[in-house]
């Protein structure tokens, strides 16, 4: 199994962060030139428990295509997607269980505001 962990900070209101975060299809595909596409496989708000989404991407080049669900919310904090993904390596098809988490964790001012100069 692989797994990593990638964090950025970000100096702006816990809230707006969450809303900006929520907002998956303003930010998904943008985020990576190797996402192709986001579906909304039903009518449920994409942060929401249940909710179904279907991703095209390349990792590595290598096309696929998942399917998932929204499996786990902490409103305000943190949103899981798994899904069953499929990829075609030189025409072998390949399934890989895969899913990631969205959170966002607000620190204290002093860590999130840069040090003005003199």
């Amino acid at each position: 199994m692989l797994d990593f962990t990638e964090s950025v900070l970000i100096t702006a209101p816990h809230a707006q962060v969450w809303r900006e975060l929520s907002d998956i299809d303003r930010w998904w595909l943008a985020s990576n030139p190797e996402h192709d596409s986001l579906e909304h496989l039903d009518s449920l708000p994409a942060t929401q428990v249940g909710a179904r989404l279907r991703i095209k991407e390349k990792i590595g080049g290598i096309p696929g295509d998942a399917e998932g669900t929204i499996t786990a919310v902490d409103p305000g904090k943190a949103v899981t997607w798994e899904a069953d993904a499929r990829y075609r390596w030189f025409g072998i098809p390949v399934r890989v269980g895969e899913g990631v988490t969205w959170r966002v964790e607000p620190t204290d001012d002093a860590t999130t505001r840069p040090k003005e100069s003199p």
